[in-house]
């Protein structure tokens, strides 16, 4: 089925059927600890498939039995900008309830709070970019319109737009009335959530890529590149607390959302080789002291060829456990959140640089090409199944006993929703 892209938001839009989860999507991956599951006690189960004309590029969030759905077009020789599309749909059905355009591409996770839905826009390209930027680079991400565009959920009706120098591909965080913005012009912008009005920014000293910011005791903490490395902003005070260069890294480190728990904070990279990884780049995970931004551990857990974006798996935390896959050698790895030591590693057959959830006490995650696991906590596989060939996939994110993933090909982009057998 494919859908089309000219409909336009409007008040009347109709409502889904049998909404069954009412809640907000504040931050990325829904949780702290990157746990997307959004009710595990609900008894859905359902199975459908819709076609998009557009490239998907995200997660999709569920509120009020709405989810939501962004991507663009890849970029045109030439073109500063693509445009973008949002979609809202009847999470049960997968019927299209409004769709929504920006003058860019979205990368960006949806955030869902008080009725709003929150869309960042910009695409990944450089204006200019000779070697690699310094801390006080002025390099930006970004070409085009850039910004946080606010619809409303239930109708896709315009509420508000922010615009940044900058590309915003990372999710905007929620917390009460404020909406932090990591951006590509290397600030952090605090908005005010009901108007979209600047509250107060400051510089981070990074470009931001996927990195969401993590709003904890505080502290607003991301991962950016140019340099490479994780920062922590005081929301009191409006500087930086700290600053947390990686050695050695050329990517992921931006592109990583942090998964938090108590004091500590879990982020990945990519290092380049050195002499003993025989000439393959290392895939790292690490953990910081969430206040002072001081190294508690870190562990290799991958190495391989150089993927072509870069990126390294994204943490969840769960019961002072981290699990993390990678995109170098296709393995998901369970470390101890105190230690960093390894408790299991299993070989996925494909990279997975997506959060996996926690499903009744089970994990469940898509590899990047498109296969669906369920393991136990102890890394037995239990059911695998491939749910097509894609070059890119995003999620899951768990709805009940229902597995809600975006996939995409060369051409088009799927959302998918299949059930996980129950046990």
């Amino acid at each position: 089925m494919v859908m089309g892209i000219g409909l336009m938001a409007a008040e009347q839009a109709s409502a889904p059927s049998n909404p069954t989860v009412r809640a907000a999507w504040p931050t990325a991956h829904y949780r702290e600890n990157n746990d997307g599951v959004v009710n595990s006690d609900a008894t859905i189960k359902v199975r459908y498939r819709r076609r998009f004309p557009v490239l998907l590029n995200s997660d999709t969030p569920v509120v009020d039995g709405r989810l939501f759905v962004v991507g663009g077009r890849p970029l045109a020789r030439g073109a500063s900008a693509a445009r973008g599309y949002v979609y809202a749909l009847d999470a049960n059905t997968g019927r299209l309830l409004w769709t929504q355009t920006t003058p860019n591409t979205v990368y960006a996770e949806p955030i869902v709070s008080q009725g709003r839905v929150l869309i960042g826009v910009g695409n990944a390209h450089f204006s200019t970019f000779r070697g690699t930027p310094s801390l006080s680079s002025t390099t930006i991400r970004g070409t085009g319109p850039g910004g946080v565009y606010a619809y409303k959920a239930a109708t896709g009706w315009p509420l508000f737009e922010f615009g940044t120098p900058g590309s915003d591909q990372a999710a905007s965080s929620v917390l009460g009335d404020r909406i932090y913005v990591a951006s590509g012009s290397r600030e952090l912008y605090v908005l005010n959530l009901e108007t979209g009005q600047l509250r107060w920014q400051v510089n981070l000293g990074h470009y931001v890529s996927r990195s969401s910011p993590r709003i904890v005791d505080g502290l607003a903490v991301v991962g950016g590149a140019g340099p490479l490395g994780v920062v922590a902003v005081n929301l009191h005070s409006h500087r930086v607390a700290w600053n947390f260069p990686v050695k050695d890294a050329i990517g992921g480190v931006d592109d990583t959302t942090l998964g938090v728990q108590g004091h500590v904070a879990v982020s990945a990279a990519v290092l380049g080789p050195n002499r003993l990884s025989r000439g393959r780049f290392r895939a790292i995970v690490f953990a910081l002291n969430l206040h002072t931004g001081h190294l508690l551990w870190q562990r290799q857990i991958g190495r391989g060829p150089l993927p072509p974006f870069k990126e390294t798996g994204t943490p969840l935390i769960i019961d002072g456990r981290v699990f993390v896959g990678n995109g170098l050698d296709a393995e998901m790895t369970a470390l101890s959140l105190r230690t960093g030591a390894v408790l299991w590693h299993l070989n996925t057959g494909s990279p997975v640089t997506r959060p996996p959830v926690l499903y009744h006490r089970r994990l469940v995650w898509v590899s990047s090409r498109g296969r669906l696991e369920e393991v136990n906590v102890d890394g037995k596989v239990l059911f695998s199944k491939s749910l097509g060939h894609f070059v890119n996939a995003y999620g899951p994110v768990m709805l009940g006993h229902t597995a809600l993933v975006t996939a995409n090909t060369p051409s088009h982009g799927d959302l998918i929703a299949f059930p996980v057998p129950a046990r």
